[in-house]
């Protein structure tokens, strides 16, 4: 699937965690795999960005430089580079896909669908006591919570998405054995995708995600008494990661 980009800003575009210098033949991106897409495309030392999903079709957006943001295009424009990209006469300006960032991508969002992602946005991380939401809510409420910071840079790091992030670290942190003990899925899955979040994580954090590390033996005993083997043997590769 493709995601083309008319008018473009010729200086730099990212896709997801991919950044790019650009020039004046590029229009977009190919091989996109389905879900959710971060796109942002630096504009007189700003960046603007859009969060898409790509379903089963190519999509395409025009860049506005009266409204400085991305719009969808006009049915004629669209059905013309739907047409142009899907038949591969376009293949010259699109950039792949990173292969190494698809399966990558898919770990730190498989659980965002169109289906909960306005429902999932409104989560907060005590919201994770309410037994209201299902199990994948949650986790792809906490998905959409850091991937909000791993996409831009740490100087346009809004302040309030990285105090949302930590919060559920710290909720899941603190819950209490009867609530490890009932929710053993939920932490297998939480366990791998924070240890890649850890990862991932520019040196930029290491103030602010301190309270993770220095909590992360204490967290990972507690986690092992609920006996389950698969857990156990995550919170051990967890503890190995933080070290």
């Amino acid at each position: 699937m493709n995601i083309i980009l008319r008018d473009l800003p010729k200086k730099k575009v990212q896709i997801d965690l991919w950044p790019f210098d650009i020039h004046g033949g590029f229009r977009g991106f190919q091989k996109v795999p389905k879900g959710l897409h971060y796109v942002t495309t630096l504009h007189q030392q700003k960046y603007v960005s859009f969060w898409m999903f790509m379903q089963s079709e190519t999509q395409v957006k025009v860049f506005d430089y009266e409204a400085v943001s991305f719009v969808e295009a006009d049915n004629e424009t669209t059905a013309t580079f739907q047409e142009m990209a899907d038949s591969g006469a376009m293949n010259y300006a699109l950039i792949a896909f990173p292969e190494v960032a698809v399966e990558q991508w898919h770990c730190l969002s498989r659980y965002i669908t169109p289906e909960n992602f306005e429902r999932i946005t409104t989560i907060r991380a005590l919201d994770v006591y309410n037994q209201n939401n299902s199990y994948t809510d949650l986790l792809a409420a906490y998905q959409w919570a850091f991937l909000k910071i791993i996409v831009v840079y740490p100087e346009y790091l809004n302040a309030q998405d990285m105090n949302d992030w930590l919060e559920w670290v710290r909720v899941i942190y603190a819950a209490d054995m009867k609530f490890v003990a009932k929710n053993v899925n939920f932490y297998n899955v939480f366990l791998d995708l924070l240890i890649l979040h850890l990862k991932l994580l520019p040196d930029n954090y290491k103030t602010e995600t301190a309270f993770i590390r220095n909590g992360a033996e204490q967290f990972g005993k507690k986690i092992e008494q609920a006996e389950d083997v698969e857990l156990a043997l995550k919170a051990k590769q967890y503890l190995f990661s933080t070290f």
